[in-house]
């Protein structure tokens, strides 16, 4: 049996050419498809045809760029080409060339003669070890470099996607992605015709920049490899426009892009992405999912001590008063120059102020020494992002237990709120925590309205929703994910009670308060 490969932009093309393959499944096997030569080479590597069917000519790399990248490497295949009129490729690469078809209108017969001659066809020449070949990097690798997504598989990356790199070019990386005003289900791949149609408009409008390569990533951007041909750098502003307005012709959404900060080969990117990774794993600024290899200056702030000072100081200050909402801006203020500042020197000094800081007024407030369970927890926070969220929590949790000690509210109301505070994701009920406090419900119901002001139910809310805005200002958690973390088993019925409670939805609010590094 005969190993497949077809490359081509045209889906209805691959349509008619897997319905042939289809009928003779006894004969040929499909082992692969790509949508551009690029992903095609990278497949042809890692599957090992036999056969590839393809367009002589394709938008970065034609049939004979391909063939002879392949030639000497080892791993070229028989190919039977697509073309109206002369393949017009030179004699080396026709060599390996077993029949050329027209590019419309081809019937089965002519495809399984092609495919018959093909099999008869020479087999591969073997020149192992061939100089710079194992240099080059696939894209999931530099993906998944960028973004931490999962260990790299390097089968999986040959199999899944093609090179950001050929031969020896410099090439510009733009990666777009999905604005938030998109709807979540949208997927570039849900429509074949228009994103086919993206495919043949795309390359031709940037043409006047240099060859250029399309192709899907992760369903929700497009990758645009474009060879760098250019004395000056483009007006990326002028041409993502014109990308996105030749998007919106088909009726496809707009993108927003981030662009690699100088066309270079791709060895030389992973030196310098790698301690920007670091720092992104660290959260010490939230980026978009279409994280670029940008050097760690694009983002990076210098910090004066005087600031930090000036916000510890401020933090203290509402800390030793015990006023918590006079703390949260110093605390939101200490994150973000710590996030601008990029530096895990800042990192460690800032956060080895605030501990002393959170310890001083522990001892101050004289917690009970048995059972006390009110000390920061010293493990190694994840992210600056955990961090900070782990201290402001702790400390409003002190706070509370303090004021709740000395204030004149009854008991089991204070000993409810701490409780509900520390449990947002169990489902509170009146029934559970009458049940846990040892008295019924409708005492609780009017003790609880009498002391605070509000229900049970509201108050319970109340802070779902103020830990809910937390967290979608400050994390990139999925909003599904932020509903099941602050108690709500529906998405939908969190939005339903965020939006009654604020005027927006968490979308909505996420968009507009986001903290996102610029």
């Amino acid at each position: 049996m005969k190993r497949i490969l077809i490359i081509s932009y045209q889906y209805s093309q691959i349509q008619q050419l897997r319905t042939v393959l289809a009928q003779q499944s006894d004969l040929y096997q499909l082992c692969g498809l790509a949508d551009n030569s690029v992903l095609g080479m990278n497949l042809i590597e890692s599957t090992e045809p036999d056969v590839v069917i393809m367009p002589a000519r394709m938008n970065f790399w034609g049939a004979e760029d391909l063939i002879n990248y392949l030639l000497p490497r080892g791993q070229c295949p028989a190919f039977v080409l697509l073309a109206d009129g002369e393949a017009g490729i030179g004699s080396a690469a026709m060599s390996r060339v077993a029949a050329v078809l027209p590019e419309t209108g081809f019937t089965a017969g002519a495809l399984l003669e092609a495919l018959e001659a093909a099999a008869s066809h020479t087999g591969r020449i073997a020149q192992p070890d061939f100089p710079g070949s194992g240099t080059v990097q696939h894209s999931l690798e530099v993906m998944e470099l960028l973004m931490g997504l999962r260990p790299l598989q390097t089968r999986e990356a040959q199999q899944a996607f093609g090179r950001l790199r050929v031969g020896r070019k410099d090439c510009w990386l733009l990666l777009g992605g999905v604005s938030p005003q998109c709807p979540d289900e949208f997927d570039f791949l849900a429509d074949l015709d228009r994103l086919e149609r993206a495919f043949v408009s795309l390359p031709e409008l940037l043409r006047a920049l240099g060859p250029s390569e399309i192709c899907v990533y992760q369903e929700r951007n497009l990758c645009i490899l474009l060879e760098d041909g250019q004395r000056d750098e483009p007006d990326w502003n002028v041409w993502i426009g014109r990308i996105n307005q030749a998007l919106g012709e088909l009726r496809l959404p707009t993108l927003l892009f981030e662009i690699s900060d100088t066309p270079l080969p791709l060895e030389r990117w992973h030196s310098q992405c790698r301690e920007l990774l670091k720092l992104r794993q660290m959260r010490f600024f939230h980026s978009p999912p279409y994280l670029q290899p940008k050097f760690k200056t694009a983002y990076e702030r210098f910090v004066p001590q005087e600031e930090l000072l000036q916000q510890l100081s401020a933090l203290s200050q509402a800390l030793q008063s015990r006023r918590m909402e006079q703390a949260r801006p110093a605390l939101e203020a200490l994150e973000d120059l710590v996030c601008h500042s990029l530096s895990r020197e800042v990192y460690s000094y800032v956060s080895s102020q605030m501990l002393l800081q959170y310890n001083h007024l522990r001892y101050t407030l004289a917690p009970e020494p048995d059972g006390d369970d009110s000390c920061f927890p010293l493990r190694t926070h994840r992210t600056v992002s955990d961090f900070f969220a782990a201290y402001q929590e702790a400390a409003g949790r002190l706070l509370e237990r303090a004021e709740a000690e000395s204030s004149d509210r009854h008991p089991v109301v204070s000993q409810v709120c701490l409780y509900v505070r520390d449990h947002l994701a169990d489902a509170l009920t009146l029934e559970a925590m009458a049940g846990r406090f040892h008295v019924s419900a409708a005492y609780l119901s009017r003790l609880f309205r009498r002391e605070t002001g509000e229900t049970f139910s509201g108050y319970v809310n109340e802070q779902r929703i103020s830990r809910a805005m937390y967290l979608l200002r400050k994390t990139d958690r999925r909003i599904t994910d932020i509903a099941s973390l602050v108690g709500f088993e529906s998405a939908k019925y969190f939005s339903y009670v965020f939006k009654r409670a604020t005027g927006l939805t968490p979308q909505g609010y996420r968009q507009t308060n986001k903290e996102v590094f610029p």
